[in-house]
């Protein structure tokens, strides 16, 4: 089975959703048959927030969307869609697997 994870930011990120989703990744990639990724923002700061880049984590693809702030702690980043669109076509998920809060899940 293949799991996308959406999530609002990933580690280095500070965040107790953010460190529950990359733990729950490298437990996932423990069992044959379950593989996992992740689509988060980029958080402001971090190298190429504005351009969204896509990266491992403990073998596992993360998918990092553009992200140009916060506002009232949601993330402003237009491009999430075709980043989830692509994260989708690349990784083909069977599963959607939701971190709330987030609003631009």
């Amino acid at each position: 089975m293949r799991v996308l994870h959406i999530g609002k930011f990933f580690p280095p990120f500070a965040g107790g959703i953010e460190h529950f989703m990359a733990d729950l990744l490298v437990a996932f990639s423990s069992f044959d048959s379950l593989y996992s990724a992740a689509l988060v923002h980029s958080h402001p700061g971090y190298t190429d927030a504005g351009r969204g880049n896509r990266e491992t984590y403990q073998n596992c693809p993360i998918y990092r969307a553009p992200c140009h702030g916060r506002l009232l702690y949601a993330p402003v980043s237009p491009l999430f869609p075709r980043w989830l669109d692509r994260a989708i076509r690349e990784f083909k998920p069977d599963l959607l697997h939701i971190h709330m809060p987030n609003t631009s899940a």
